[in-house]
């Protein structure tokens, strides 16, 4: 049970136990282990659940609306398969239904106007979009996550079917991101059960007459993976070809690896009698549905969202925002010092595969986010729900030369909704996760573990059990960035070199496996069944902690102590790793 929901006196209580003259360590560690191994994956400390149910009532009993000109006319609630008509008549009930459920003007719950942006359509050729999201899996049923400290916003559970909500979800699309006006507007929808996304070109001014389809493309099924968080970089550019026709491009990259490229090509439809405010834009969020749609197949997660004016997010740019983790709210440079990268602690065989990537990791670099700092318009974070930052826009003269990055201006703007009763905008909460590593800073954060592994040294002398140790601490700091801003901020590799070398440290095999599965993507030294190590010749492993290699891994003096026999494993393990980078 601890292993999804913990808290920080429980959490210390556990960490006491080792100050016990004989605590049982093995025991101990054992629990400990499965509790940080239930907690390695990526995970935003708040996020939104979606979709918000209309009509539903929070705990605290405040309505989600709808509005009277809401999206509650709507039958269904999301968007469907077929494409739009062009234009319909006024009072048309069937096509009014089917407006109500496909335009994001109603079924997205959150508006995040874009004022004075020099953006996309009007001011801009492209655009570009980093979000964190999950979908949830099939079998999660409302309330069971544990972790979770208070539910979704809105009572789904309380309304509809599972069965309707399955059915909607066969015909229908979930509503993500749209970017845009009334005169031009680029969705983007999924469908959770076939993990692909949908883009569209839509003409879409709100009125009940013209909403029109221009262009639309899919994405490869499976892009999206149930049950885990994944940052997915977005980029749309465009460019004329001739006087009337349009080449757009949508390249979509998820976790840091490109997975989509599509073209969305058009014909600029002919100037129309829009309203004054049609070039007024509005970046759109999430989905939400009628009560009597319940979708709970189709519930998912959203995580911080930023907007760049401008196609400017490449490859490198993509792998940067998804190693710098999803709790990530700005990018501007500090005035003081600069963060290390973390670029290759994600680092898999398929991002090498990219020429920029592999170039950025083997030269080890640092990715130039100058385009990115300049370009950056808005930043959504689920912690403060209510309200977005939004940057003032950099204007720079024909041929000036580019300052240096430094800070921008920035203010915040409250959310709007079309949908939504006010009441409950006020009232809205993100969700907040209580596993493990969201509650470790408040005792301390890594420096707990350090001290684990240390005090595991003194109270025993089996090579196994001090393994074990840093099996814990090296695991708790792998792949979330708050750790390892930690371990890199307060000497973390220091203090574990230091425990190593002490004297009542047992340096053999064991140490020898754990810290190679700390440095690698996959396991190279193998333990049979018959208690004996082998070296796995075929291991396609990735090199993935480069401190912990060349400071803790390949320094001599831990191994000073040792037998002849672990240099010469050592050295073939080295000679392994550098066959598998000539492959």
């Amino acid at each position: 049970m601890v292993s999804q929901r913990i808290t920080a006196e429980e959490l210390a209580l556990l960490i006491r136990l080792f100050l016990e003259k004989t605590p049982p360590t093995e025991i101990l560690l054992k629990g400990i282990l499965q509790i940080v191994e239930a907690n390695v994956n990526i995970e935003p400390l708040h996020f939104l659940s979606f979709p918000i149910i209309l009509g539903a009532l929070t705990p605290g009993g405040v309505s989600t609306g709808p509005r009277q000109n809401g999206a509650a006319g709507g039958k269904g609630g999301l968007l469907w398969k077929g494409k739009l008509s062009p234009g319909r008549r006024e009072g048309d009930g069937e096509y009014r239904a089917s407006h109500l459920r496909s335009s994001p003007w109603h079924i997205a719950p959150l508006h995040l106007p874009l004022v004075g942006q020099n953006c996309w359509p009007h001011m801009a050729s492209g655009f570009s979009a980093s979000m964190w999201l999950r979908v949830a899996e099939q079998e999660e049923k409302d309330g069971e996550k544990d972790k979770e400290e208070s539910p979704a916003p809105a009572a789904e559970s309380q309304h509809g079917s599972s069965q309707a909500g399955s059915r909607v979800l066969e015909e229908g699309l979930i509503h993500i991101l749209s970017m845009g006006s009334k005169a031009l507007m680029l969705q983007v929808w999924a469908d959770f059960s076939t993990g692909s996304l949908t883009f569209r070109i839509c003409i879409d001014p709100n009125d009940d007459i013209k909403a029109g389809l221009l262009a639309q493309a899919d994405s490869e099924e499976e892009l999206l993976r149930a049950g885990q968080w994944q940052h997915v970089g977005l980029t749309y550019t465009q460019q004329p070809e001739g006087k009337k026709n349009i080449h757009g491009r949508v390249v979509v990259w998820v976790c840091g690896i490109k997975k989509c490229d599509v073209s969305l090509d058009y014909t600029l439809p002919r100037k129309s009698s829009l309203s004054s405010d049609s070039n007024k834009t509005f970046c759109m969020l999430g989905h939400c549905a009628p009560s009597s749609e319940l979708m709970q197949s189709g519930r998912w997660g959203m995580g911080t969202v930023l907007l760049f004016n401008g196609s400017r997010i490449g490859s490198e740019e993509a792998l940067y925002l998804y190693t710098s983790g999803p709790d990530l709210t700005s990018i501007m440079p500090c005035k003081y010092g600069k963060p290390n990268g973390t670029v290759s602690k994600f680092v898999t065989l398929e991002c090498l595969k990219c020429e920029h990537v592999r170039e950025l990791v083997m030269k080890n670099k640092d990715v130039d986010t100058t385009a990115l700092v300049e370009s950056l318009a808005v930043v959504y974070a689920p912690s403060s729900p209510r309200v977005y930052t939004i940057y003032e826009p950099v204007i720079r003269l024909k041929g000036q030369a580019r300052p240096v990055v430094t800070q921008r201006p920035f203010s915040s703007k409250e959310v709007q909704s079309v949908s939504l009763e006010p009441t409950f905008l006020r009232a809205f909460l993100p969700t907040e996760t209580r596993g493990l590593q969201s509650v470790l800073h408040e005792i301390g954060g890594t420096g707990n573990f350090v001290f684990l592994f240390a005090q595991t040294v003194e109270l025993s002398d089996c090579e196994k059990t001090q393994a074990l140790a840093l099996q814990v601490l090296l695991s708790l700091s792998k792949f979330n960035q708050h750790r390892i801003h930690e371990m890199d901020c307060y000497h973390g590799y220091s203090m574990i070199h230091q425990v190593l070398i002490k004297s009542k440290c047992v340096v053999g095999y064991h140490i020898l496996k754990t810290l190679l599965d700390g440095c690698c993507s996959a396991p190279i030294l193998l333990l049979a069944d018959d208690g004996q190590f082998r070296l796995d010749m075929e291991s396609i492993a990735v090199v993935q902690d480069i401190r912990l290699l060349s400071d803790v891994l390949l320094d001599w003096k831990i191994w000073a102590a040792a037998e002849v026999n672990y240099y010469i494993s050592i050295t073939e393990i080295t000679h392994c790793l550098i066959q598998l980078d000539k492959t």
